[in-house]
């Protein structure tokens, strides 16, 4: 079955059991990671191609709660049937061992990324990995707002340095909201 959602949507919520396991076909989801005092922040972006519900097909609680920060559409099957009628199938197996090490291989992106000093550096390199979401150079511009959330800035911020690197050519804007990302353009230590 397909399942859509608006902005703001919770897709999976961090500590719950969730009864389905999907893939992201089309859109962006943010997703948070709450800490022991309940405070939530910001640890990876995800796109198309991307699990929702992984932990389910194991029996195991969510480990992330994922937000949609665009329309998402997901495709998903009951849990429960994965687990009784999809498990036993060793391609299937090893098909969704993949998927595992790929959004492993995501977080620890991710987790470098959020950790990089140089503010132009790490939102350069989160474009790139936003990009690679989409499995394009060109992607959709998440907002300043939720940009800034996930890099722990402020969403002035993020327009400024955007607007630096349009400026610089590392990223060309195609409309309001689709951008390509510059790869062959070389990453200045500051952007001012």
């Amino acid at each position: 079955m397909e399942l859509a959602h608006k902005p703001g949507d919770e897709l999976e919520v961090q500590g719950d059991f969730w009864n389905t396991l999907g893939v992201i076909k089309v859109g962006q989801v943010k997703g948070s990671r709450a800490n022991a005092l309940n405070k939530s922040k910001a640890v990876v972006f995800l796109g198309r191609g991307r699990p929702v519900g992984l932990g389910s097909a194991f029996g195991h609680r969510s480990q992330l709660t994922l937000v949609a920060i665009t329309s998402v559409r997901v495709c998903c099957m009951d849990a429960n049937l994965v687990r009784t009628l999809a498990m036993p199938d060793a391609e299937f197996r090893k098909a969704l061992q993949d998927t595992a090490g790929s959004f492993v291989n995501c977080l620890t992106d991710w987790s470098r990324v959020l950790r990089e000093d140089e503010f132009a550096l790490k939102l350069y390199y989160a474009l790139h990995l936003i990009a690679t979401e989409g499995r394009s150079a060109s992607f959709t511009m998440p907002s300043h707002a939720e940009l800034a959330d996930l890099l722990g800035s402020r969403r002035e911020t993020i327009g400024r340095h955007l607007t630096a690197m349009v400026g610089e050519g590392r990223l060309e804007r195609r409309d309001r909201r689709h951008f390509v990302l510059v790869s062959d353009v070389a990453i200045p230590s500051s952007a001012g």
